[in-house]
């Protein structure tokens, strides 16, 4: 009975160390994600400041004003770039 009780405790004991080991595997590579995910965020936030301040500079453009269709386009770009700025 003794030596059951040894064998049942031996292998228990692997198992808990191989699933303790396959956690740690799978938090390692979640956490890879997570940082890949957090500069693409960074990268998208960065470009997203550079076109609002593009867009300032081109608002306060005369040429723009001058054509319909031009202001027409800008216009809708703006709104884009507003929805865009909203996720940031």
């Amino acid at each position: 009975m003794q030596t059951v009780l040894w064998v049942l405790g031996i292998h228990l004991a692997e198992i808990i160390g191989i699933a303790f080991y396959l956690i740690v595997r799978k938090n390692k590579k979640l956490e890879q994600v997570l940082i890949s995910q957090q500069d693409q965020l960074n990268a998208a936030s960065f470009l997203i400041g550079k076109m609002d301040e593009s867009f300032k500079q081109l608002e306060n453009r005369v040429w723009v004003g001058e054509d319909e269709d031009i202001q027409t386009i800008f216009n809708e770009m703006k709104e884009l770039q507003s929805a865009l700025s909203s996720l940031k």
